[in-house]
């Protein structure tokens, strides 16, 4: 099941030194705890304990050297369940590596259309609470939910789908943009039916967002995708285990320990799945999942750079 060729991926590897590295940069710039608020699914093999590969401490306080954080920049995350699966993940990585807090706007099965109304609210720089600083936008582009319906209540199909989802793409950005936020669109990452012959309906929606985000100044479309990919860009079951993370999918005939990466689905990421009759709506994998990690630090790497630019532009004045 692991006889692909060392995928351990370089980027992989970079983003995870970058993701680590900013963290230890970082990691007493603030002492106080982050905000965070709600909201795929599957069940797969045996839980390994819940571990956090990291082996810096994110309570720390000010360091000898580090200045104090000016203050908590606030990130806001919009998604659909493949952000739930490694939400947990997600705010972890921003809280304990670049001390942010986040606004969680994240639902199994939703469509970007669906939170067009919060990304405005969220976005009006008159709106209570901390002001929006960035804003990570990551969906598959689901047809389940009235936005996403024709004019006869069917969901749409096809090229229209794929045009709703870019049309909103780009109003989204754009509303974030003139707000002066900064946005992550992170890849999305194929699937196993889509690796087996099923309709590839995500590489148009990455290709969207690398051309939407290239016309505005403060938008980058992240490849984040790589990181749960073998190095030809095929689909991955499982990867070599990296350095700091727990090894527990077993070893391939060269004796290579791996993990699994993917849920059984093929889709998503909490590959130890959910107990029976568990509540997964709070976006908890009850153990460590290799392919959440992988993810969501190559989605955040660049988010707690572009902190740490803005922290010391905004000590020096």
């Amino acid at each position: 099941m692991s006889d692909h060729p060392n995928p351990a991926a370089p980027v992989v590897m970079l983003l995870t030194a970058l993701f680590i590295g900013m963290a230890l940069l970082l990691g007493g710039c603030a002492s106080d705890s982050s905000s965070t608020t709600t909201t795929s699914v599957v069940p797969t093999e045996s839980p390994a304990p819940r571990v956090t590969p990291t082996p810096f401490n994110p309570s720390s306080d000010e360091r000898p050297g580090v200045p104090t954080t000016p203050s908590r920049y606030r990130v806001a995350i919009y998604g659909d369940s493949m952000a739930h699966s490694i939400q947990e993940q997600l705010v972890e990585n921003l809280d304990a590596g670049g001390r942010l807090d986040t606004s969680i706007r994240i639902f199994a099965g939703a469509a970007l259309c669906d939170y067009l109304d919060d990304i405005e609210a969220d976005a009006d720089p008159a709106a209570e609470g901390a002001p929006l600083w960035g804003a990570i936008i990551m969906f598959s582009n689901n047809t389940f939910t009235p936005c996403m319906a024709d004019t006869t209540g069917a969901p749409l199909t096809g090229d229209a789908a794929f045009e709703k989802f870019r049309s909103d793409l780009r109003t989204a950005v754009s509303t974030l943009s003139e707000a002066g936020v900064h946005v992550w669109i992170p890849t999305v990452p194929i699937t196993r039916a889509i690796d087996e012959g099923a309709d590839d309906h995500l590489t148009p929606i990455n290709d969207a967002a690398a051309a939407i985000a290239a016309d505005f100044a403060n938008a980058l479309a992240v490849d984040a995708a790589a990181a749960v990919l073998n190095t030809d860009g095929s689909y991955a079951e499982t990867l070599p285990c990296l350095p700091l993370e727990p090894c527990t999918g077993g070893t391939d005939t060269a004796g290579q320990g791996f993990n699994f990466v993917r849920e059984t689905d093929g889709v998503h990421f909490c590959t130890s799945g959910y107990p029976e009759g568990a509540d997964i709506l709070p976006g908890t994998c009850p153990a460590y999942s290799s392919g959440a990690f992988r993810y969501a630090s190559a989605i955040t790497a660049p988010v707690i750079t572009q902190a740490a630019s803005d922290w010391a532009i905004e000590a020096e004045n």
